[in-house]
């Protein structure tokens, strides 16, 4: 007799079946390419352990280095590569006041797989700015 299969929903409503599921798929490999825009050709190192039960790993990247690495890592990197540049003028009354934040990448992690969506979950738009003269 075959095991019975349990609905989509039980699967989801269950955390235990959920927080598995999603520690699996933290873990499976993806292939990408590093960028580092803060300092073209430089690596980055950092430590990084996202589940209680996984140990602290080192990890490095080369500018331009392409390698496969877990999911976890990769949306990491695209999370923690982002940062906001605040520039301060005076206002009316001549007090400074700071103006509104300008999103920049100080690193990115680029896939060259095809992903599920929920890898591109934390995506925030970034605003391109060129200096001109």
């Amino acid at each position: 007799m075959p095991a019975k299969i349990e609905s989509k929903k039980a699967l989801v409503d269950n955390p235990v079946l959920s927080e598995a599921s999603e520690y699996e798929r933290d873990h499976e490999d993806v292939r990408g390419k590093f960028h580092n825009y803060e300092s073209p050709g430089n690596s980055l190192k950092f430590r990084y352990r996202k589940w209680k039960q996984d140990d602290i790993e080192e990890w490095e990247f080369n500018d331009g280095e392409i390698k496969s690495i877990p999911l976890m890592v990769a949306i990491h990197l695209r999370q923690s590569g982002k940062d906001k540049k605040y520039q301060h003028k005076l206002n009316s009354e001549g007090k400074q006041v700071q103006q509104e934040a300008i999103p920049f990448k100080r690193y990115s992690f680029e896939f060259l797989d095809f992903l599920p969506k929920e890898a591109y979950e934390h995506e925030e738009s970034l605003v391109e700015v060129k200096r001109i003269g």
